[in-house]
């Protein structure tokens, strides 16, 4: 008997058909971003990075040297912009300011007493130097004020004398250290205020020339006094 058309689909071959699978959907990657693009991406980064690493390295090499800059550096002069004699006891000045703060800031009884022999040699320098050249320089100019300022120098000079005499006699450890550490920055300070806002400024009378020379002989004068220091230490 012949099959009918619905019989023959139902048996086929014998087996049922499997449906075709439809293709895979194609997956569309982005799109690289082009050589020019990444090459100036990678050099923003680096240039930015350079940049960040430049400020960190100024920054930890200004605060591990901060004290050390401070306690050399010379103080731009008003009148000449080079080393003259007002910047050279100016940069005195804050080398003498430094050393304070640390012993002041300090803790330790060792480290007291080695700043206490720092400030004592560059307290003694200082007003030896500017006592024997540049005071008389200022003296020359021959006013009223300044005769009474270079005497009230002197006097200044006198006290810290007497109070560095007494420190080395009290044990870093007691707080009478501190305490008499204390009144000698305090009596620095006040001197040094005098000197800078109206001696320094009257002194510029000397001229250029002058205050260059003077400069000269100060740092000169300076080496010399720590050559001996060193010798007879």
């Amino acid at each position: 008997m012949a099959r009918t058309k619905s019989q023959r689909s139902k048996t086929g071959s014998g087996r049922a058909r499997t449906p075709r699978r439809p293709p895979p959907a194609t997956r569309t990657r982005p799109r690289a971003a082009s050589g020019d693009t990444s090459t100036g991406m990678l050099a923003g980064a680096g240039s930015a990075m350079g940049k960040v690493l430049q400020k960190s390295s100024e920054v930890v090499k200004e605060a591990g040297t901060g004290l050390l800059n401070t306690a050399r550096q010379a103080v731009v002069s008003t009148v000449t912009g080079e080393h003259d004699a007002v910047s050279v006891l100016k940069a005195q000045h804050r080398e003498v300011e430094a050393l304070f703060q640390r012993v002041l800031s300090s803790d330790d009884p060792r480290a007291r007493k080695a700043l206490l022999g720092e400030i004592a040699g560059a307290l003694a320098m200082h007003t030896k130097i500017e006592e024997e050249i540049f005071y008389p320089a200022v003296r020359s100019l021959g006013t009223e004020a300044l005769e009474k300022l270079i005497d009230e120098a002197f006097e200044e000079h006198h006290v810290v004398d007497l109070v560095l005499a007494e420190l080395p006699r009290v044990s870093p450890r007691d707080d009478r250290f501190v305490a008499k550490m204390t009144v000698l920055s305090e009596v620095v300070e006040h001197h040094v205020k005098e000197e800078e806002s109206d001696m320094f400024k009257r002194a510029q009378a000397l001229g250029v020339k002058r205050l260059t020379e003077l400069g000269e002989q100060l740092a000169k004068a300076a080496v010399r006094y720590q050559r001996g220091a060193r010798k007879s230490a």
